[in-house]
Protein backbone atom coordinates (compact mmCIF):
# COMPACT_ATOMS: atom_id res chain seq x y z
CA UNK A 1 0.00 0.00 0.00
CA UNK A 2 1.35 3.43 -0.91
CA UNK A 3 1.95 5.66 2.11
CA UNK A 4 0.18 8.97 1.64
CA UNK A 5 0.94 12.01 3.77
CA UNK A 6 -1.73 14.68 3.94
CA UNK A 7 0.91 17.42 3.62
CA UNK A 8 2.44 15.78 0.51
CA UNK A 9 5.90 15.78 2.17
CA UNK A 10 6.07 19.53 1.71
CA UNK A 11 7.77 21.77 4.24
CA UNK A 12 10.17 21.06 7.08
CA UNK A 13 9.44 19.05 10.25
CA UNK A 14 10.00 21.10 13.41
CA UNK A 15 11.56 19.70 16.59
CA UNK A 16 11.15 21.24 20.03
CA UNK A 17 14.80 22.25 20.30
CA UNK A 18 14.92 24.38 17.16
CA UNK A 19 15.12 28.15 17.56
CA UNK A 20 12.98 30.41 15.41
CA UNK A 21 16.06 31.44 13.43
CA UNK A 22 16.88 27.78 12.76
CA UNK A 23 13.32 27.09 11.67
CA UNK A 24 13.27 30.02 9.27
CA UNK A 25 16.60 29.02 7.76
CA UNK A 26 15.75 25.32 7.42
CA UNK A 27 12.41 26.11 5.80
CA UNK A 28 13.97 28.64 3.40
CA UNK A 29 12.12 31.54 5.00
CA UNK A 30 15.00 33.53 6.50
CA UNK A 31 14.43 36.62 4.37
CA UNK A 32 12.19 39.67 4.35
CA UNK A 33 9.75 41.16 1.87
CA UNK A 34 11.18 44.41 0.54
CA UNK A 35 9.49 47.08 -1.57
CA UNK A 36 10.92 49.08 -4.42
CA UNK A 37 9.51 51.75 -6.77
CA UNK A 38 8.80 50.53 -10.27
CA UNK A 39 10.71 52.16 -13.09
CA UNK A 40 10.07 51.49 -16.77
CA UNK A 41 10.94 52.84 -20.19
CA UNK A 42 13.82 55.28 -20.48
CA UNK A 43 12.93 57.49 -17.52
CA UNK A 44 9.47 56.62 -16.21
CA UNK A 45 8.23 55.53 -12.78
CA UNK A 46 4.96 55.15 -10.89
CA UNK A 47 3.92 55.85 -7.31
CA UNK A 48 0.77 53.74 -7.59
CA UNK A 49 2.55 50.39 -7.58
CA UNK A 50 5.61 48.87 -5.88
CA UNK A 51 7.66 45.78 -6.62
CA UNK A 52 7.72 43.31 -3.70
CA UNK A 53 10.85 41.17 -3.69
CA UNK A 54 12.87 38.77 -1.55
CA UNK A 55 15.74 40.38 0.34
CA UNK A 56 18.05 37.39 -0.22
CA UNK A 57 17.67 36.62 -3.93
CA UNK A 58 16.05 39.84 -5.16
CA UNK A 59 13.40 37.68 -6.81
CA UNK A 60 10.14 39.54 -7.43
CA UNK A 61 7.24 38.12 -5.45
CA UNK A 62 4.45 40.36 -6.70
CA UNK A 63 3.44 43.89 -7.63
CA UNK A 64 1.76 45.72 -4.75
CA UNK A 65 -0.58 48.65 -4.80
CA UNK A 66 0.59 51.44 -2.54
CA UNK A 67 -2.09 50.49 0.01
CA UNK A 68 -0.77 46.97 0.65
CA UNK A 69 1.44 46.38 3.70
CA UNK A 70 3.91 43.48 3.56
CA UNK A 71 3.70 40.86 6.32
CA UNK A 72 7.05 39.31 7.22
CA UNK A 73 7.78 35.59 7.62
CA UNK A 74 9.25 36.11 11.09
CA UNK A 75 6.24 38.10 12.28
CA UNK A 76 3.82 35.39 11.23
CA UNK A 77 5.77 32.50 12.73
CA UNK A 78 6.39 34.41 15.97
CA UNK A 79 2.63 34.93 16.36
CA UNK A 80 1.93 31.27 15.66
CA UNK A 81 4.65 30.15 18.08
CA UNK A 82 3.26 32.36 20.84
CA UNK A 83 -0.24 30.97 20.35
CA UNK A 84 1.05 27.38 20.37
CA UNK A 85 3.15 27.92 23.51
CA UNK A 86 0.21 29.49 25.34
CA UNK A 87 -2.00 26.52 24.46
CA UNK A 88 0.56 23.74 25.02
CA UNK A 89 0.84 22.97 21.30
CA UNK A 90 3.88 22.21 19.17
CA UNK A 91 4.37 23.43 15.61
CA UNK A 92 4.79 20.32 13.47
CA UNK A 93 5.81 21.67 10.09
CA UNK A 94 6.58 24.93 8.34
CA UNK A 95 7.51 25.66 4.77
CA UNK A 96 7.08 27.73 1.67
CA UNK A 97 5.73 27.13 -1.81
CA UNK A 98 5.93 28.90 -5.15
CA UNK A 99 9.49 30.11 -4.55
CA UNK A 100 8.54 31.77 -1.29
CA UNK A 101 5.32 33.39 -2.41
CA UNK A 102 3.31 31.21 -0.01
CA UNK A 103 4.17 30.39 3.61
CA UNK A 104 2.49 27.77 5.78
CA UNK A 105 2.76 26.37 9.30
CA UNK A 106 0.81 23.54 10.97
CA UNK A 107 0.15 22.32 14.48
CA UNK A 108 -1.82 19.20 15.37
CA UNK A 109 -4.63 19.86 17.82
CA UNK A 110 -5.14 17.37 20.68
CA UNK A 111 -8.64 16.63 19.39
CA UNK A 112 -9.60 13.66 17.24
CA UNK A 113 -13.05 13.17 15.75
CA UNK A 114 -14.33 9.58 15.87
CA UNK A 115 -17.33 9.60 13.54
CA UNK A 116 -20.16 7.50 15.01
CA UNK A 117 -17.62 6.12 17.55
CA UNK A 118 -16.62 3.25 15.27
CA UNK A 119 -12.92 4.02 14.99
CA UNK A 120 -13.27 6.29 11.97
CA UNK A 121 -10.72 8.84 13.19
CA UNK A 122 -10.14 12.29 11.73
CA UNK A 123 -7.24 14.43 12.95
CA UNK A 124 -7.48 18.20 13.18
CA UNK A 125 -4.54 20.43 12.24
CA UNK A 126 -4.52 24.18 12.76
CA UNK A 127 -2.93 25.90 9.79
CA UNK A 128 -1.77 29.44 9.14
CA UNK A 129 -0.95 30.45 5.57
CA UNK A 130 0.27 33.69 4.10
CA UNK A 131 0.52 34.76 0.49
CA UNK A 132 3.03 37.43 -0.44
CA UNK A 133 1.17 37.83 -3.74
CA UNK A 134 -1.13 40.77 -4.24
CA UNK A 135 -4.81 39.86 -4.20
CA UNK A 136 -4.55 37.36 -1.36
CA UNK A 137 -3.90 37.62 2.34
CA UNK A 138 -3.25 35.71 5.53
CA UNK A 139 -5.59 32.84 6.35
CA UNK A 140 -6.23 30.65 9.37
CA UNK A 141 -7.86 27.31 8.65
CA UNK A 142 -8.32 23.84 10.03
CA UNK A 143 -7.14 20.91 7.97
CA UNK A 144 -9.10 17.73 8.72
CA UNK A 145 -7.30 14.50 7.85
CA UNK A 146 -9.25 11.24 7.88
CA UNK A 147 -6.69 8.63 8.87
CA UNK A 148 -8.06 5.55 7.10
CA UNK A 149 -7.71 7.18 3.68
CA UNK A 150 -5.65 10.36 4.24
CA UNK A 151 -8.44 12.43 2.73
CA UNK A 152 -7.92 16.06 3.62
CA UNK A 153 -10.38 18.94 3.80
CA UNK A 154 -9.77 22.55 4.77
CA UNK A 155 -12.35 24.48 6.77
CA UNK A 156 -11.96 28.16 7.70
CA UNK A 157 -11.76 29.17 11.34
CA UNK A 158 -14.91 31.24 11.65
CA UNK A 159 -14.50 34.61 13.29
CA UNK A 160 -15.77 37.59 11.33
CA UNK A 161 -13.58 38.06 8.27
CA UNK A 162 -11.63 34.84 7.68
CA UNK A 163 -8.96 36.34 5.42
CA UNK A 164 -6.75 39.06 6.89
CA UNK A 165 -5.96 41.52 4.15
CA UNK A 166 -2.92 43.74 3.97
CA UNK A 167 -4.47 47.20 4.15
CA UNK A 168 -3.26 47.70 7.74
CA UNK A 169 -0.06 47.00 9.61
CA UNK A 170 0.53 43.47 10.90
CA UNK A 171 -1.62 42.86 14.01
CA UNK A 172 -0.59 39.79 16.03
CA UNK A 173 -3.43 40.23 18.56
CA UNK A 174 -6.06 40.04 15.85
CA UNK A 175 -4.53 36.88 14.42
CA UNK A 176 -4.31 35.31 17.89
CA UNK A 177 -8.00 36.07 18.40
CA UNK A 178 -8.94 34.15 15.26
CA UNK A 179 -6.68 31.24 16.21
CA UNK A 180 -8.52 30.97 19.52
CA UNK A 181 -11.76 30.12 17.67
CA UNK A 182 -10.27 26.94 16.21
CA UNK A 183 -11.81 24.59 18.79
CA UNK A 184 -15.33 25.75 17.97
CA UNK A 185 -14.68 25.07 14.29
CA UNK A 186 -13.60 21.52 15.16
CA UNK A 187 -16.86 20.97 17.05
CA UNK A 188 -18.88 22.33 14.13
CA UNK A 189 -17.16 19.94 11.70
CA UNK A 190 -17.64 17.00 14.10
CA UNK A 191 -21.36 17.75 14.37
CA UNK A 192 -21.72 17.92 10.58
CA UNK A 193 -19.76 14.70 9.99
CA UNK A 194 -21.84 12.78 12.53
CA UNK A 195 -25.03 14.23 11.10
CA UNK A 196 -24.15 13.09 7.59
CA UNK A 197 -23.17 9.65 8.92
CA UNK A 198 -26.75 9.27 10.19
CA UNK A 199 -28.16 9.82 6.69
CA UNK A 200 -28.62 6.59 4.70
CA UNK A 201 -28.20 6.96 0.93
CA UNK A 202 -29.14 4.54 -1.80
CA UNK A 203 -27.02 4.15 -4.92
CA UNK A 204 -29.60 6.17 -6.86
CA UNK A 205 -29.50 9.01 -4.34
CA UNK A 206 -25.69 9.07 -4.35
CA UNK A 207 -25.72 9.08 -8.14
CA UNK A 208 -28.18 11.98 -8.13
CA UNK A 209 -25.95 14.06 -5.83
CA UNK A 210 -22.83 13.41 -7.90
CA UNK A 211 -24.49 14.25 -11.21
CA UNK A 212 -26.05 17.38 -9.73
CA UNK A 213 -22.65 18.59 -8.51
CA UNK A 214 -20.31 17.45 -11.28
CA UNK A 215 -22.24 16.00 -14.20
CA UNK A 216 -25.02 16.53 -16.71
CA UNK A 217 -28.55 15.43 -15.71
CA UNK A 218 -29.50 15.14 -19.39
CA UNK A 219 -26.97 12.35 -20.01
CA UNK A 220 -26.97 8.70 -19.01
CA UNK A 221 -24.68 7.41 -16.26
CA UNK A 222 -22.08 5.97 -18.60
CA UNK A 223 -21.84 9.37 -20.35
CA UNK A 224 -21.05 11.26 -17.14
CA UNK A 225 -17.57 12.71 -16.51
CA UNK A 226 -14.86 10.73 -14.78
CA UNK A 227 -15.36 12.39 -11.40
CA UNK A 228 -18.96 11.16 -11.22
CA UNK A 229 -18.15 7.58 -12.22
CA UNK A 230 -15.06 7.29 -10.00
CA UNK A 231 -16.74 8.81 -6.94
CA UNK A 232 -19.68 6.43 -7.35
CA UNK A 233 -17.29 3.44 -7.42
CA UNK A 234 -15.49 4.75 -4.34
CA UNK A 235 -18.81 5.19 -2.54
CA UNK A 236 -19.96 1.66 -3.45
CA UNK A 237 -16.97 -0.03 -1.83
CA UNK A 238 -13.77 0.79 -3.67
CA UNK A 239 -12.83 3.78 -1.52
CA UNK A 240 -10.56 3.51 1.49
CA UNK A 241 -12.78 3.25 4.55
CA UNK A 242 -15.97 3.05 2.48
CA UNK A 243 -17.08 -0.11 4.33
CA UNK A 244 -16.79 1.39 7.80
CA UNK A 245 -20.13 1.73 9.59
CA UNK A 246 -19.82 5.52 9.52
CA UNK A 247 -19.43 5.62 5.73
CA UNK A 248 -21.24 2.54 4.36
CA UNK A 249 -24.21 3.80 2.32
CA UNK A 250 -24.25 7.15 4.14
CA UNK A 251 -24.02 10.80 3.10
CA UNK A 252 -20.76 10.99 5.06
CA UNK A 253 -19.41 8.13 2.97
CA UNK A 254 -20.40 9.96 -0.21
CA UNK A 255 -18.63 13.09 0.97
CA UNK A 256 -15.52 11.01 1.65
CA UNK A 257 -15.68 9.50 -1.85
CA UNK A 258 -15.62 13.02 -3.31
CA UNK A 259 -12.80 14.03 -0.97
CA UNK A 260 -10.80 10.94 -1.98
CA UNK A 261 -11.21 11.73 -5.65
CA UNK A 262 -10.22 15.37 -5.25
CA UNK A 263 -7.31 14.51 -2.97
CA UNK A 264 -5.85 11.57 -4.85
CA UNK A 265 -7.51 10.90 -8.21
CA UNK A 266 -8.07 14.34 -9.67
CA UNK A 267 -5.51 15.12 -12.41
CA UNK A 268 -2.51 17.11 -11.16
CA UNK A 269 -1.69 20.05 -13.39
CA UNK A 270 1.69 21.21 -12.23
CA UNK A 271 3.60 20.23 -9.10
CA UNK A 272 2.50 18.72 -5.80
CA UNK A 273 2.81 22.24 -4.41
CA UNK A 274 0.15 23.39 -6.87
CA UNK A 275 -2.19 20.54 -5.95
CA UNK A 276 -1.77 21.08 -2.21
CA UNK A 277 -2.19 24.83 -2.54
CA UNK A 278 -5.41 24.23 -4.48
CA UNK A 279 -6.62 21.86 -1.77
CA UNK A 280 -5.95 24.43 0.95
CA UNK A 281 -7.47 27.52 -0.67
CA UNK A 282 -8.02 26.95 -4.38
CA UNK A 283 -10.39 25.18 -6.75
CA UNK A 284 -10.10 21.77 -5.05
CA UNK A 285 -11.11 23.31 -1.74
CA UNK A 286 -14.04 25.08 -3.39
CA UNK A 287 -15.32 21.83 -4.94
CA UNK A 288 -15.21 20.03 -1.60
CA UNK A 289 -16.90 22.91 0.20
CA UNK A 290 -19.66 23.12 -2.39
CA UNK A 291 -20.38 19.38 -2.28
CA UNK A 292 -20.43 19.32 1.51
CA UNK A 293 -22.85 22.25 1.50
CA UNK A 294 -25.04 20.45 -1.03
CA UNK A 295 -25.32 17.43 1.25
CA UNK A 296 -25.91 19.56 4.34
CA UNK A 297 -28.61 21.67 2.67
CA UNK A 298 -30.54 18.59 1.54
CA UNK A 299 -30.12 16.25 4.52
CA UNK A 300 -29.37 18.27 7.67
Amino acid sequence: MTIRTWYRNLGTPITSGMTLDEQLKTAGLDWTVELSPIRYGEDCSTEEFLAAYRSDTQQILSIYGKWRKPFQNRQILETFHTFCEQNDLQIDRIGCMKSGRELFAFTKLPIEIDVKKVGDITESHLMITESHECGRGLQIDLYFNRLVCTNGMTRPVRQRQQIINHVSEYNSDRIAGILAHALKTVKDYEQTANGLADVVLSQQEAQFHLIKAFGDPNKSLDEQPKIVLTCLKLFLGQGRGSNMLSAYNTAYGLLESVKEYINWYSPVRGSLETAFSSLCYGSRKQKQDAFMQQLVSVHL
